[in-house]
């Protein structure tokens, strides 16, 4: 996977369970605002938990953007950040793309 730099594109690929799909790092300096979204022509509903530097839960996204997930945050602190996202449906395969803007 790419890193998540502004106007990356991230392709994730996989047969998961729900909420196994894939992780995405999103560098971020502290202040910055940040949105990040999910979209996909295969996999049909998007989930998404955005994971701090230490690894602690920041926020989510599901439904925001249709049936796929999208958050926006400010970063609290400098560091690289996780998005972990997965198709809702267990077994969905395709690609989920993450856009970060």
């Amino acid at each position: 996977m790419e890193d998540g730099s502004r106007g990356v594109r991230t392709a994730c690929r996989d047969r998961a369970a729900r909420g196994t799909l894939g992780e995405v790092p999103l560098p971020a300096t502290a202040g910055e605002a940040i949105s990040v979204a999910t979209t996909s022509a295969e996999v049909t509903d998007s989930i998404a938990v955005l994971l701090a530097p230490d690894g602690t839960a920041v926020t989510g996204g599901d439904d925001e953007a249709g049936s796929f997930a999208a958050v926006g945050w400010n970063a609290a602190s400098s560091g690289i950040y996780r998005l972990r996202v997965a198709s809702f449906k267990a077994g969905e395969t395709g690609t989920l793309e993450v856009t970060r803007d």
